[in-house]
């Protein structure tokens, strides 16, 4: 619900501000990312950023790696049966880098360069992530997702386990 703070003014926002604290609120009123009216990137960056590197940092999600997913499959009598194995990673590189709420907003309008490795490593993340939900950090790429230079990954065939020699 946080991540659309930013796209409109309504009653839920009204709401919103009802319930989180003030002091979150000044935090997301406050804070912005360096490029936020320059338009450096493929995507602007919105305030859901700001908001999902927040709940991420106490919340320690665990984000699927498609790079290393497995997808397996096999025949049983006449029924095909399917597999997968998903890697997940808690990306405490990304959320290391962001110090606690207190601190929040005088790190995030004075720290150019930590803003920089923050979009860094979301892009980089969600390159590995984008196959399997494209919600989590909603206009976040720096540069265009289908640019071949740096590529997205995407979910491998299933692997027949009924011919060995496949594996």
């Amino acid at each position: 619900m946080l991540e659309n703070y930013e796209e409109g003014y309504s009653r839920f926002n009204t709401w919103i501000k009802k319930v989180l604290k003030s002091d979150l609120i000044e935090i997301l009123h406050k804070s912005d990312f360096f490029d936020k009216n320059i338009h450096l990137t493929c995507d602007i960056p919105m305030k859901n950023l700001i908001i999902e590197l927040i709940i991420g940092q106490y919340g320690f999600p665990y984000i699927a790696n498609a790079k290393h997913q497995v997808s397996l499959k096999y025949k049983a009598k006449d029924t095909w049966m399917y597999s997968d194995i998903f890697v997940f990673d808690h990306c405490r590189y990304l959320y290391n880098l962001i110090p606690s709420i207190d601190l929040f907003k005088d790190f995030f309008n004075e720290n150019i360069e930590d803003q920089i490795k923050i979009r860094a490593c979301i892009d980089l993340i969600l390159r590995n992530y984008h196959c399997i939900d494209r919600q989590l950090f909603r206009g976040r790429s720096i540069e265009c997702l289908y640019n071949y230079k740096i590529p997205y990954s995407t979910l491998s065939d299933r692997i027949n386990i009924n011919y060995r020699d496949t594996l």
